[in-house]
C-alpha cells in the first residue's frame, strides 16, 4: 500500500532544485524525517496491542532516502501479520497458538482449558467471518495530511529565504 500525503508546489520546488540541489536536498530530508517520526508514532499509538504489543514496536521508518532527483521515506513494519491488521482478512482459519496467547493476555483467562476453549471460538469466528482492518496506517496520514501540508509549505519558505539570502528559517 502507497499513500501520498504531500500536496506542495512541485514546480516551486523543482526551481529552487535547480538553483540549490544540495541544500534543497538536505531541507527536504529533513522535513521528511521530521513529518516521518510523527506520522510513525501516529500509527504507533493506533495499532491494537494484542498479547505483545509486538506490531506496535516493530514499526519503524526508513529514510530519508535520497537520489539526485528524488527523496522519500517508507514507514512499515516486517511483520507478516502487519497487512493483515491493517486491512483485514477474508474468512480464514488461524493458527490456535497465537491466539490463546492473546487470550490469556487481552481477556485475561488462566485456566489452559478455557484459554483453548475461548481461542478455539475465536478461530472459528474468523473462519467464517474473516477479520476487520484496523486501518491505522491509512487513518494516520488521513489525521496528518494537513500537518504535513503545513511542513512542505514552511520547507518551500525556507529555501526561498536561503536562496534570497534572508537565511533562517520560516
Amino acid at each position: 500500500m502507497s499513500l501520498s500525503v504531500i500536496n506542495i508546489e512541485l514546480e516551486q520546488l523543482a526551481e529552487y532544485w535547480a538553483k540549490a540541489p544540495q541544500m534543497v536536498m538536505s531541507e527536504l530530508s529533513r522535513t521528511l524525517a521530521g513529518a516521518s517520526a510523527m506520522l510513525q508514532n501516529k500509527i504507533v499509538t493506533q495499532l491494537p496491542r494484542g498479547a505483545t504489543s509486538a506490531l506496535a514496536q516493530s514499526v519503524s521508518t526508513i529514510g530519508p532516502i535520497t537520489s539526485a532527483s528524488t527523496a522519500e521515506t517508507l514507514i512499515g513494519s516486517s511483520l507478516i501479520y502487519a497487512a493483515p491488521v491493517e486491512l483485514g482478512t477474508k474468512p480464514h482459519f488461524p493458527p490456535i497458538a497465537p491466539l490463546e496467547d492473546w487470550v490469556q493476555a487481552v481477556l485475561g483467562i488462566e485456566d489452559e482449558m478455557e484459554i483453548n476453549k475461548v481461542a478455539t471460538l475465536i478461530a472459528i469466528k474468523i473462519s467464517k467471518k474473516g477479520t476487520k482492518g484496523n486501518f491505522a496506517y491509512r487513518d494516520a496520514f488521513k489525521q496528518s495530511e494537513s500537518s504535513v501540508n503545513q511542513q512542505f509549505k514552511a520547507l518551500l519558505l525556507t529555501i526561498k529565504n536561503k536562496l534570497s539570502g534572508k537565511g533562517g528559517k520560516a
